[in-house]
């Protein structure tokens, strides 16, 4: 399997990502459903429209977003790839069903007239894995 299908399949298969925001030079890190397809170069998430991050994003729309397959065992320390996604964040309503096809469960929120649905133009695709770290840990 290549690297670009071992990333495709660990981002389009988990749930959740840490989604990283900046306002007036400070970072905010959160975690976020999200639902990403790395053919079409996009990442979807949902968040209230007055939450930080999105408050954040309206000042600078540059995010990134971090999804790994992390167990919480020691064996991370040799197994974990973590996949940075970077680019540009906009709100866009026209995801809402592409994003619900991944997490029905969140239909109440996502309905929310407080909610909005982003959507991240991935720019940028980024890879790292545990064992490459350990190498420079010795």
């Amino acid at each position: 399997m290549s690297l670009l299908e071992k990333v495709k399949k660990l981002v389009e298969s988990q749930p959740l990502g840490v989604l990283s925001t900046s306002r007036e030079n400070y970072p905010h890190t959160t975690l976020v459903a999200q639902r990403t397809s790395i053919q079409e170069r996009k990442t979807i998430f949902v968040t209230t429209t007055s939450s930080r991050k999105a408050e954040n994003i309206k000042e600078n729309p540059q995010v990134s977003l971090f999804i790994d397959n992390r167990q919480n065992t020691y064996k991370d320390f040799r197994d974990t790839v973590g996949v940075t996604m970077k680019g540009k964040a906009t709100q866009n309503p026209e995801y809402t069903d592409y994003f619900l096809e991944k997490h029905p469960n969140l239909i109440d929120f996502v309905q929310s007239p407080s909610t909005g649905i982003f959507c991240i133009y991935i720019e940028r695709i980024e890879v790292v894995r545990a064992s490459v770290l350990l190498n420079y840990l010795r």
